[in-house]
């Protein structure tokens, strides 16, 4: 939420395959449970390029204790002698960071699956390092499906500065039994690519298991811009995406379904600081016409509105600093979006990217469908002034609540520190159409739950339907450094509030 606090505060990769955590979470009616499925968990001895950790808070209303299994990518098995576990209160989370986890095994690299007799949440982070970082969602019960559509992905596509981007597909089984897959890659013109390998195009992955497409290792794919579209023939799947270049690391969970509305909390652009990037999927199977209407939080002037059309399957981005006249924002806008397709037969889904001048620093969040919008939003990471003692960097987090309805929204903001501990509480209210950020960084207008070395978690519930999106991001110091690109490189995450 780089662009967004500075905005609303006045003077405010070649990868190692495995290397990505990725967080799902599948209803397991016959015993009872929900469990979260994580398709590529690493230790950092294992690879020397990548590490993750993953935050679970227990979502429901009685304590529960949440037990974590490990399944190897390398067979598909399940690690045996070391599934750690802790009894979580309603509300409070725990931290399982593979840098540190000595009991895993220094050659793992695989999968996590964690169940728990009460609904869960979570969030999982990436490094990399060469500095990149960022975090996504934990796949949600209601997610899982069939079919998992990833609306951006690059196989060795140059960029700005002479970098290139490419881009990991981690696949999870999330049924009983193994899953039988196929993928489609589909480029921006809507057209199919048949990757070289066939492995990249069908195989099986067992329940609780993952494998991982890398695109750069493919000839075919070299070049590849667009669409990846992952379909199974008999169990559901989870998928997430990991796009790298040098530095820098951009994760989001897939989509296994669309949205006919779709909002994004967070649209802006701010020369030589930062800008969002939207990138809008049609899943729909026909060409889908789009309307994309922004509002400014505070300059009506700015407001924008354009219409396009998406062909099926495929992707469109609209980069609202670098996009074309009439679909770019102008400078010092800050608001949200609400993108729309014109039939319901062509649901879309959307992916925010928010990106640095230069294109150093970026992270993702997912749009959020109008059916996801809730009353109770939790958000299972949420800190103040964490120091890390390797970089010396300082981080905390924002997020934004946006407020689609007709009236405003008061807010109730419940904080629960990891590990138990007193709660604490604050209200705020949001008007009719808007969105609002709360930093927890200290001394700012919008600075909540900023008492430092805060680490906890946040329910927000509402007298209207909201959403949010939460940025983890650096010391204002830091951020203003001139070099801040050379100390730091990319020290960003984002992630998505989870629906009560």
């Amino acid at each position: 939420m780089n662009k967004l606090r500075r905005a609303l505060v006045p003077g405010m990769a070649g990868i190692t395959i495995g290397a990505l955590l990725v967080g799902a979470f599948w209803s397991g009616s016959g015993r009872g449970t929900t469990a979260l499925a994580a398709p590529s968990s690493i230790n950092p001895k294992a690879t020397s390029t990548r590490s993750t950790s993953f935050q679970i808070v227990n979502m429901g209303t009685a304590a529960a204790t949440v037990v974590v299994k490990f399944f190897e990518q390398a067979g598909g098995t399940l690690l045996s002698g070391y599934q750690p576990s802790q009894t979580l209160a309603p509300g409070e989370s725990m931290l399982k960071d593979q840098r540190f986890d000595t009991q895993l095994g220094s050659s793992f690299a695989g999968s996590a699956v964690g169940e728990a007799s009460q609904k869960l949440g979570a969030i999982v982070n990436e490094f990399a390092v060469d500095g990149g970082t960022d975090g996504y969602n934990a796949i949600g019960s209601d997610e899982v499906g069939l079919v998992s559509v990833c609306p951006v992905a690059f196989g060795k596509v140059a960029g700005q500065g002479g970098k290139v981007y490419n881009t990991v597909i981690h696949v999870q089984g999330a049924g009983t039994s193994a899953s039988t897959v196929t993928v489609q890659y589909i480029n921006s013109s809507g057209s199919p690519v048949v990757p070289s390998n066939s492995a990249n195009s069908s195989f099986t992955v067992n329940a609780g298991a993952s494998k991982s497409l890398a695109l750069e290792n493919d000839a075919n794919l070299a070049g590849f811009f667009g669409s990846v579209v992952i379909t199974s023939s008999d169990q559901p799947i989870a998928a997430a995406a990991e796009q790298y270049t040098s530095a820098q690391l951009v994760d989001y969970t897939c989509f296994s379904a669309g949205a006919q509305t779709i909002y994004a909390p967070a649209a802006f652009r701010i020369d030589n600081f930062y800008r969002t990037s939207t990138i809008v999927a049609n899943l729909g199977t026909t060409a889908a016409t789009v309307t994309v209407n922004y509002t400014d939080a505070a300059n009506s002037s700015f407001n924008l509105s354009f219409a396009d059309t998406i062909p099926a399957k495929s992707s469109k981005i609209y980069d609202q600093g670098l996009g074309s006249t009439g679909q770019r924002l102008q400078n010092g806008s800050f608001g949200g979006l609400k993108i729309t397709a014109a039939s319901a037969s062509t649901p879309l889904a959307v992916l925010v990217q928010e990106i640095s001048n230069g294109d150093v620093q970026a992270l993702a969040y997912r749009g959020i469908p109008d059916t996801a919008l809730s009353k109770t939003v939790i958000l299972p990471s949420i800190f103040s002034q964490i120091v890390d003692g390797t970089s010396g960097i300082n981080f905390s987090t924002s997020f934004a609540v946006t407020n689609p309805s007709a009236s405003t929204a008061n807010l109730t903001m419940v904080f629960t520190p990891i590990g138990g501990g007193a709660s604490v509480t604050t209200t705020s209210t949001i008007a009719a159409g808007q969105s609002k950020v709360y930093e927890q960084r200290p001394n700012l207008p919008s600075s909540t739950f900023a008492s430092a070395g805060n680490f906890g978690s946040v329910k927000i519930t509402s007298d209207q339907s909201v959403g949010a999106i939460v940025n983890a991001i650096i010391a204002q110091s830091q951020e203003a450094d001139p070099d801040t690109a050379t100390k730091y490189k990319d020290p960003v995450l984002g992630y998505n509030g989870i629906p009560g």
